[in-house]
């Protein structure tokens, strides 16, 4: 995930079909956008090249899925699980259920 997306030199990211495969994408569209809008202050100050987005740290009220879209917000990715400790991006079938990731 390195390049322009992560310099915001560009307004999204776009992650497509080919880093999306599994169940947990319906594919009724094709894509996800995380765009500037919802990806501002210092949770995306990348200081480090990846972000990682485990079950761990996609509990409780920002992941309970009761919209029908993800929404990453300064509000909801606060505290270390956010710190960038790790490496990579980590998107699995297992912490992406329910209707937030139907699309």
């Amino acid at each position: 995930m390195k390049g322009p997306a992560f310099n915001f030199r560009y307004d999204c990211l776009v992650l497509t079909d080919g880093n999306m495969k599994g169940p947990a994408f319906n594919f009724r569209y094709d894509y996800l956008v995380l765009t500037d809008g919802n990806m501002k202050g210092p949770a995306f100050d990348f200081r480090y090249d990846y972000l990682v987005l485990t079950d761990d740290n996609m509990k409780g009220p920002a992941f309970d899925f009761r919209y029908d879209y993800l929404v990453l917000t300064d509000d909801n990715m606060k505290g270390p699980a956010f710190d960038f400790r790790y490496d990579y991006l980590v998107l699995t079938d297992d912490n992406m259920k329910g209707p937030a990731f139907d699309f």
